[in-house]
């Protein structure tokens, strides 16, 4: 009986000490996302205060007169007499008004250190005292970009309208101004209520190829938000791919790869469908990132192109689902299908739920999902998750920032804000709105 008694206690002592060490190991990296936040905010406001030089290369020497800015200030929202300083990694901003912002401007050394100590202090404490269920969260943003091409030509690839001398007059300026105006759409897309959170991973469509990501990750906005990126090189005939940007400190990359679609009768080559692996909060989060063939050929004559699509990435749930029943699984992007289409159909059957439905997403007043076409809302951007990551949803919004939307002079009503039609640039951002979706861990 004693031994039994003893048998007892030491499996019950031995299965606390795990349970405590996988607690412990939580919170230090937990503690350690918050240090890096940290420590990656007082670089921002460093380069902020012109204490870090910032090299541009030729093409944006060429254009200095565009970009005569600090490296901050392209980091950084201004709404009336408020700049709002966006703090990648803290989750928060910290609003200045203009007017202090000209005074901290003055190059006195000491007010500098001064101020950047007390942001510091503000932007992490700002972290510390966020709610539990905020700060345990993982966000998920979609984003149709719209022809994210750099000014270079592809032998390989028709993509000469987007050149110097094509259709577009795509010069360097406007492919800079293009970058910072994505950059821009994903900040302002990521924040509500006047509090930006930077998002754990960001699926985009429509970019070119690797050159345009490394410039959008390391020279704009973004460049200070830390993330990396994978994407696929599909044989499409224009060159666009999709992408995955991931911050490294919360999806940590397993594996990545591209699955390439099958061309059937009259069917052009399409973008490949991204799969990327990776460890989160969450646990091991497998993602999938689409953008099926565009209907520019009519709905119904470009309807078994996406059919085909979708039977590829089926075959590839199936594959994961019979190896790991309780998978936890996220597709999206831009399926060219609205939610009660045939081909999102099969998804439905195979038990996944789109998180992004009419009767679940958050529409912003005025707006009705993600794309308005001849005056007409709709929704071709989509999230699904599998059963086992249901349970950790949270909610699941349509970018609401005023700025992302304009007024519809032709049709009345507000549509997305587009960056250029033609080679006329309006300044905008892109013809579809980001879609935003937060996991609770």
């Amino acid at each position: 009986m004693f031994v039994g008694l003893y048998g007892c206690s030491k499996n019950y002592g031995l299965s606390v000490c795990l349970f405590w060490c996988s607690r412990f190991r939580f919170f230090v990296r937990l503690f350690r996302c918050h240090l890096v936040k940290f420590h990656q905010t007082h670089s921002l406001l460093c380069s902020f205060f012109n204490l870090q030089k910032h090299t541009r290369n030729k093409n944006e020497k060429q254009h200095d007169r565009i970009f005569r800015t600090s490296p901050m200030r392209k980091s950084c929202v201004l709404f009336g007499k408020t700049l709002l300083v966006v703090l990648p990694y803290s989750n928060c901003i910290v609003r200045l008004k203009t007017a202090m912002v000209g005074y901290i401007g003055k190059r006195v050394a000491w007010r500098r250190c001064f101020l950047i100590f007390w942001l510091c202090v503000a932007s992490y404490l700002s972290v510390l005292a966020q709610s539990r269920a905020s700060a345990r969260c993982f966000r998920v943003m979609e984003y149709n970009v719209e022809n994210l091409f750099d000014c270079e030509h592809d032998t390989l690839k028709d993509d000469l309208q987007f050149t110097p001398s094509g259709s577009y007059e795509w010069t360097p300026g406007k492919y800079w101004r293009k970058l910072n105006a994505v950059a821009r759409g994903i900040v302002l897309g990521a924040t509500q209520d006047d509090e930006f959170h930077v998002p754990d991973i960001i699926g985009l469509c429509e970019v070119e190829n690797d050159s345009v990501l490394h410039s959008l990750t390391r020279r704009s906005l973004l460049r200070g938000a830390g993330y990396e990126y994978v994407m696929t090189n599909s044989p499409d005939n224009r060159g666009i791919d999709v992408a995955l940007l991931y911050q490294p400190l919360t999806f940590k990359l397993l594996n990545h790869y591209s699955l390439r679609i099958d061309t059937i009768a009259e069917m052009r080559p399409t973008r490949d469908i991204l799969y990327v692996k990776g460890e989160t909060f969450l646990g091991e989060l497998n993602v999938f990132m689409v953008h099926f063939p565009s209907r520019s050929r009519g709905e119904r004559a470009t309807r078994p192109f996406r059919q085909e699509a979708m039977n590829r990435l089926c075959q590839s749930l199936d594959s994961i689902c019979r190896q790991e029943p309780e998978a936890k699984i996220l597709i999206m992007g831009d399926f060219n299908d609205y939610s009660d289409d045939k081909t999102l159909r099969q998804l439905h059957e195979r038990s996944f739920v789109e998180v992004t439905s009419p009767e679940r997403i958050s529409f912003p007043p005025g707006i009705k999902g993600t794309y308005r076409y001849q005056g007409l809302w709709g929704s071709l951007d989509h999230v699904f998750v599998s059963a086992s990551l249901l349970s950790s949803f949270r909610s699941s919004a349509i970018a609401s920032h005023p700025s992302l939307v304009e007024y519809d002079s032709k049709y009345g009503g507000m549509r997305p804000y587009r960056f250029f039609r033609g080679p006329t640039i309006y300044g905008g951002y892109s013809d579809h709105l980001p879609i935003l979706v937060e996991f609770s861990y």
